[in-house]
């Protein structure tokens, strides 16, 4: 069985650790409520999941408050792309105003893709933390702001709002609704 990689990459503080855990099903990458990024350094975990063996990175956030960790971070990314180039690349974009997508997710976003170029069914989005409180069209107002703003077309995204992570059920249902959009992208070499 050949082991494909998920590459979940985002900015420090989107929720990469948390989406990780969740996926795998058990606590791996530290994750915690911080003023500095918790992930310092490049991890994965081999795990099956729908009956595929992945090895799921959690990665530190290209852009974060520290701006000097910027070039280590980009050095973390591009190991993830050489220990396993055939990969599902999950791009995770928070939410901390409001529900709106940061000036650094775009920024972010778009030095990774110029790095790496993302096909359109190899990538997920994963829209994170937005507020429970919200429009109903939301979910089909952000897909179409991130289509203008990346230029590839969104095949494969997650919206997921803010959740008790004590509550099982939630957490449940996220990851279902996390493995069916993952497993449903296809995997290209990066």
């Amino acid at each position: 069985m050949t082991t494909a990689g998920i590459i979940i990459l985002g900015n420090s503080g989107a929720g990469k650790s948390f989406l990780g855990n969740l996926l795998i099903g058990q606590e791996v990458f530290k994750h915690e409520v911080k003023s500095r990024a918790v992930t310092t350094e490049t991890k994965y975990k081999e795990s099956v999941i729908n009956g595929q063996k992945y090895a799921v990175y959690n990665i530190p956030g290209l852009i974060e408050f520290n701006q000097d960790h910027i070039e280590r971070n980009k050095r973390e990314i591009d190991r993830a792309f050489r220990q396993h180039p055939y990969a599902v690349v999950v791009y995770v974009f928070g939410t901390g105003n409001g529900g709106r997508i940061g000036l650094e997710d775009s920024i972010s976003f778009t030095a990774i893709n110029e790095a790496y170029p993302l096909g359109e069914k190899s990538l997920v989005y994963i829209v994170n933390q937005i507020p429970k409180q919200r429009p109903s069209n939301y979910e089909s107002e952000t897909k179409e702001d991130l289509e203008g703003q990346t230029k590839i077309p969104v095949k494969h995204i997650c919206c997921f709002t803010q959740i008790d992570k004590s509550s099982t059920t939630e957490k449940e249902t996220m990851r279902k609704k996390l493995v069916d959009t993952i497993t449903s992208a296809i995997t290209k070499t990066h």
